[in-house]
């Protein structure tokens, strides 16, 4: 009997579907990324994928190897999904910029926003579960110098009040929205027994309010961009949609990519890497300006 997930995603990605599913209950694919505030050179050896960034061996991944610390006792890679590094790789972030990560647990995207406003921005790094802000505070203490870490906070609000808060605040605000995860979802066949349509609409109305909390957040002349790991256009393209129609002083960006070899694919608002073209992901992001 074919399940109403099986189903819709059927009717979302026609004969694509079969070939999706398959990748997506494929183990996950992790890079090491290199911690720019590490004085570690670069020693695994691995095979080059992205900038700063190698594929985790099969040795790595077999025995466990401890990632090394540097004379300051920072960790010198961060293990990640290549897609949110990438995503959050080309958001244009200056130097001088004061910066949102709305829901930033576990916190790696959190580490590369440092890394671009170095110590002449600010960053905010929001988590309201409180199990995952405490490993998101370990995350900063593990990699970022101790002195380098003046200007980012770490904070516990629920996103949606940002923009009641704290309005017209920021030069840049990233969120990485609580989305379905059909990759996870997928190793659970209970939670694939129980997915309804109600169930995504429900998700898509809560990042609807944090979307709309970043736009408030956000300065006039800023940007945002929006991601999940959805590949539902209900918690994607349509979230974006919303907002551009309600809100007439947003524009949908086109990004600038820098990799000429691993291209995502476009979306009617946005852009999506996933498993089956690319051997990774999936991650949905827009990038959106406030005229």
């Amino acid at each position: 009997m074919t399940s109403e997930f099986d189903k819709y995603f059927t009717e979302v990605y026609k004969e694509r579907w079969s070939l999706l599913k398959a990748a997506l209950l494929v183990k996950e694919k992790q890079v090491l990324r290199k911690n720019f505030f590490s004085q570690i050179q670069e020693t695994y050896g691995l095979q080059h994928a992205f900038e700063r960034a190698y594929w985790m061996s099969e040795e790595f991944q077999t025995h466990q190897k401890e990632l090394l610390r540097d004379q300051n006792d920072i960790f010198d890679y961060y293990i990640m999904d290549p897609a949110s590094y990438l995503a959050v790789l080309h958001f244009p972030i200056r130097d001088t910029d004061k910066v949102l990560d709305m829901c930033a647990a576990p916190g790696g995207k959190s580490l590369i926003l440092a890394e671009k406003i170095f110590s002449h921005g600010e960053l905010i790094a929001n988590e309201l579960s409180e199990s995952r802000r405490s490993r998101l505070i370990k995350v900063v203490q593990n990699y970022i110098p101790k002195e380098l870490r003046q200007n980012i906070w770490v904070k516990g609000w629920d996103a949606q009040f940002f923009g009641l808060k704290m309005p017209d605040n920021f030069d840049k605000v990233l969120l990485d929205a609580p989305c379905s995860g059909e990759r996870h979802q997928l190793e659970n066949q209970k939670e694939i027994s129980e997915w309804s349509v109600k169930k995504a609409e429900k998700l898509a109305i809560r990042q609807y309010s944090l979307l709309a909390s970043a736009y408030l957040a956000l300065k006039s002349g800023g940007q945002l961009m929006y991601s999940t790991c959805s590949i539902n256009p209900m918690e994607n393209d349509q979230v974006i949609q919303k907002l551009v129609k309600k809100k007439k002083n947003i524009r949908v960006e086109t990004i600038q990519w820098s990799l000429k070899n691993l291209q995502p694919e476009k979306t009617d608002n946005g852009y999506i890497f996933l498993p089956d073209k690319v051997g990774f992901g999936p991650i949905f992001f827009s990038l959106l300006t406030k005229l």
